[in-house]
């Protein structure tokens, strides 16, 4: 869910780790609630959006997959943790 790698740490920073859980719960509530007009607007709503992803193409993805799926069919998170102090590992399965 983020990729910033130029904040890869081994340490734990309270800053970083804010400004992920506030970018990844505002993606997170949008997935799940299909607010896909919303999340195609990333960059401009959610908080935190370049810092968490300065380079776009490891989010793109998900806009391909979304795109690909009915917008009735429901999004589940079926894993989150944070490796490196910077990249969260969200998984959600379209169901």
């Amino acid at each position: 869910m983020t990729h910033n790698l130029r904040a890869i740490n081994d340490s734990i920073d309270d800053k970083i780790r804010t400004e992920i859980s506030l970018f990844a719960e505002w993606m997170h509530s949008k997935l799940v609630n299909r607010e896909d007009d919303l999340l195609i607007k990333w960059q401009e709503k959610a908080p935190y959006a370049e810092w968490n992803h300065p380079t776009h193409e490891h989010i793109l993805p998900l806009f391909v997959i979304l795109g690909a799926t009915k917008s009735y069919r429901k999004i589940k998170r079926i894993h989150s943790s944070i490796d490196y102090n910077s990249l969260l590992m969200d998984s959600y399965k379209i169901g």
